[in-house]
């Protein structure tokens, strides 16, 4: 199973997935979780998000097509993306979590969802860091 936002991150772990599931013959599922505040119903809703989740998970499928990678996609609304993604995993059945984490600075270098995923997967997680950008790189 492989998060994803509708980041570029996302579709780089998305192909990684892919071409490790080819090798065995496995599916890859894509996830989208759009977090909800404490203000919203857990069914709200709300025509901008989903429309983005749409949207990339529409780019995650042609992704996969161009992979040659059989793929199905998901939507769900929670409150917070790191249960809903663990959720997700134990109820499918999941072998291996594929997680994407951009680039960041300073002291907490992973998000909440991806230390939560990592602390609480019931099955292995790999994760993708995207690489540095030369502007980011140490001493520039």
């Amino acid at each position: 199973m492989v998060p994803v936002t509708g980041r570029k991150v996302g579709e780089e772990a998305v192909r990684l997935a892919c071409r490790m599931g080819r090798l065995d013959g496995a599916k890859v599922h894509a996830l989208y979780v759009i977090e909800l505040g404490l203000e919203y119903p857990l069914d709200a809703n709300l025509p901008r998000e989903i429309a983005a989740a749409e949207s990339a998970l529409g780019r995650i499928d042609a992704l996969s097509h161009e992979e040659r990678c059989p793929a199905d996609t998901a939507l769900v609304q929670a409150r917070h993306a790191g249960p809903a993604i663990v959720q997700e995993a134990l109820e499918r059945n999941i072998d291996l979590i594929t997680m994407a984490a951009g680039y960041k600075r300073g002291s907490q270098v992973l998000s909440d969802t991806v230390q939560y995923v990592l602390k609480n997967a019931q099955c292995p997680v790999l994760l993708w860091r995207e690489p540095l950008k030369a502007n980011n790189r140490p001493g520039r």
